[in-house]
C-alpha cells in the first residue's frame, strides 16, 4: 500500500485557487518528502509557466499526530524555501496571511512554482489530515534582488 494523498481543486479563478487535501498513512510507507503537492504548471488552468510565482494566502486544517513543512520548490538548486510549519499535536484551525498578501514563492530564478510539503512523525495509520490551501497566483518573473 502507499499513503493516500488525495488533492482535488475546490475552485479557481484568475488570481487566486482554493485546494482541498487529505493526507493518510498507510502504517508502513513512512514520510512525505518533498511531495508535490500542487503544481502550478498541472494544476492551473491555464498553466502557470516555470519562473513564475505562487503565495500561501491561507491553509484551514485538521491534523492528527505528525508535522508539515510547506516549502517552495527551488528547481534542485541549493535548498527547497520553507514556508509555513503544521505542528504535531491533534488539532484544527487556520492560518490566514491575508494580511500582508501571503507569504510568496521567493525560492529564485529557477524555481518551479511547485508547493511542497515534507511530514515527520507520520508513519501510522492513525496520522492523518485535512488541509484546505488558498493560494494566489502572481504572474510576474522572478528578478534576483
Amino acid at each position: 500500500m502507499t499513503n493516500r494523498v488525495e488533492v482535488t481543486k475546490i475552485v479557481e479563478g484568475a488570481r487566486s485557487a482554493y485546494f482541498h487535501v487529505y493526507l493518510q498513512n498507510d502504517g508502513g510507507s513512512g514520510e512525505l518528502i518533498n511531495y508535490t503537492l500542487l503544481d502550478p504548471n498541472l494544476d492551473f488552468n491555464p498553466g502557470q509557466p516555470d519562473g513564475m510565482r505562487m503565495s500561501l494566502r491561507k491553509i484551514w486544517f485538521g491534523i492528527a499526530g505528525f508535522d508539515i513543512v510547506f516549502k517552495f520548490d527551488d528547481g534542485g538548486n541549493v535548498l527547497d524555501q520553507p514556508v509555513w510549519v503544521l505542528p504535531a499535536g491533534t488539532a484544527s484551525g487556520e492560518i490566514c496571511l491575508n494580511e500582508f498578501g501571503g507569504l510568496q514563492d521567493r525560492s529564485g530564478i529557477d524555481a518551479t512554482g511547485k508547493l511542497l510539503i515534507s511530514t515527520t512523525g507520520f508513519n501510522t495509520t492513525a496520522d492523518q489530515a485535512t488541509l484546505v490551501i488558498k493560494v494566489n497566483k502572481t504572474f510576474k518573473e522572478f528578478v534576483n534582488p
